[in-house]
């Protein structure tokens, strides 16, 4: 099975799980390493980003503020956080956009 054939499992999966949930995006695959959260953080990134997640669970933008509006300044750690894959937010258990708070420093 591909990565991609196995995060649209977990998706899938999920959505079946949570037929009538509303829930943020979580993350699933790609969390980042110890040494990628600390080279992010060194790279200006503050210990917490918000990250933009669309309806299929993949990341949209990083930003320093829940309200989406600053990216964050690296282009660096915004190619770290593309990589990673979430299940999407829901809303009575049907997949929306949501934002996803990622703690860079644990």
């Amino acid at each position: 099975m591909s990565e991609d054939e196995a995060f649209l499992y977990i998706v899938a999966n999920f959505l079946g799980s949570h037929r009538t949930e509303t829930v943020s995006p979580a993350l699933v695959l790609h969390s980042p390493s110890k040494s990628d959260r600390t080279a992010m953080i060194q790279a200006g990134a503050p210990r917490q980003v918000y990250i933009k997640v669309d309806g299929d669970g993949r990341p949209l933008g990083a930003f320093v503020d829940e309200q989406c509006t600053q990216p964050v300044p690296d282009g660096h750690i915004a190619l770290k956080i593309g990589q990673l894959r979430f299940t999407p937010a829901l809303d009575h258990g049907r997949a929306v956009p949501g934002v996803a708070r990622l703690d860079l420093s644990i």
